[in-house]
This record gives C-alpha cells, structure tokens and sequence, in this order.
C-alpha cells in the first residue's frame, strides 16, 4: 500500500505525510523517539491545544517506506495511522489540517476532531456532509489512505472513497 503512494507522489511530485496519534500505539515513547529524528509538525502546536503538546498528534514527511511505517507493521498498529499525499510543505499542510480540527456540534459547542484518526476519518461524510466542506478539505489533500474498524484499507479522494 505506501509503495503505490510513493509512486504516485513521485509521478506527481507531491509528498507523502503519515499522521498520527502516539496516545493509540502502545510504547508511544518509543515513537516519540523516532520522531524527534524525523520533519515532524505537532498538530497541537499554536492551537488552543499548545499545552497538551505531549499528546499531541504528529503529520510526519516520509519520502520513501521508512523505518517508522516499518516499526508501525511490526507491531501491528498501522491501523492507526492514516498516509497522506499533498502537494503542500509540511507546515502548511499542517496550517490545513489544523483548520478542521475543530467544529462545531449541534449545541454551538466546539469540539476537537480527531481528523488524524482514521477511525474517525471514515466517517468523513459524517463529519463533513457539506460538499463546500469537502473540497475546502481536500484542497490540500489529493489522496488519504487507512485502516478503517472493518479491517479493509480505503483510499479517499475528493471523488470519494473505495477499499482495497
């Protein structure tokens, strides 16, 4: 699944980001470790969310299959963790991300959501049922590749989702 992703970012010359959430994986600290080394943008970083920085989600540039998608497969958790491809630098694609993190829920209240997460990504017509929505969404996203709770892996794009 990533090859085919890096092929057609290759092709198209976009990049590849991994998100995720170090809370899901076990021995996150582990992970954290890994990141340090890597072009990594907390999610949480210069959002109401800056204090909770030690939890915060990461977007991670990977330019090829890497060691951290290979530690993920070992231990069995590349379910939590969601490939995408943009054309954007990493700040920006952060800057992008960071803009839907938050919505309002039916009671006015604004909540935090896990857009990172892609057991709650699945839901994307859920979650965002307004087709301006969508594509302000996926102007900075040409492809999002996961694991849904079903145990098949989906690619979305702006035209829709299919599984693998």
């Amino acid at each position: 699944m990533p090859d085919q992703l890096f092929t057609l970012a290759k092709q198209t010359g976009e990049k590849v980001y991994l998100a995720i959430d170090p809370l899901l994986v076990k021995n996150s600290f582990a992970l954290h470790e890994k990141i340090v080394d890597m072009e990594a943008y907390a999610l949480f970083y210069d959002t109401r969310l800056n204090a909770y920085m030690d939890k915060s989600p990461y977007l991670i540039r990977i330019d090829q299959c890497c060691t951290l998608l290979n530690a993920l497969n070992e231990r069995g958790v590349n379910d939590k963790a969601l490939l995408i491809v943009s054309p954007l630098e990493l700040h920006k694609i952060a800057g992008h991300m960071q803009q839907f993190m938050f919505k309002k829920r039916y009671d006015d209240e604004e909540v935090l959501l896990r857009i990172y997460d892609p057991y709650v990504i699945h839901d994307f017509d859920v979650l965002f049922p307004d087709r301006n929505e969508q594509e302000a969404f996926f102007s900075g996203i040409s492809v999002m590749r996961y694991m849904a709770p079903d145990r098949r892996r989906y690619t979305r794009t702006i035209d829709g989702v299919r599984h693998e």
